[in-house]
């Protein structure tokens, strides 16, 4: 994501067990990631969606059916 106005976001694909996915944020303002389905991001809905804050980078990893976990990379390398 390279700009995103304030409150919009991403949606992930429909992960299957073991799959991942990788989100950057290179925008001044956070977006929202939801989840399609019944899939839950970190127990959070994937209606409700979860906040990826500027200038981050965040994988989103599934772990069982409908079960995603997520793990902030970081900011961008001086």
């Amino acid at each position: 994501v390279t700009t995103a106005a304030a409150s919009t976001g991403v949606l992930l694909a429909a992960l299957t067990p073991g799959q991942s996915q990788l989100i950057f944020n290179n925008g001044v303002n956070a977006i929202k990631v939801y989840a399609p389905g019944s899939i839950t991001v970190d127990g959070i809905a994937g209606s409700t969606g979860v906040t990826l804050t500027a200038a981050k980078r965040c994988l989103y990893f599934c772990l069982a059916t409908n079960v995603v976990l997520s793990a902030q990379i970081g900011v961008v390398s001086a």
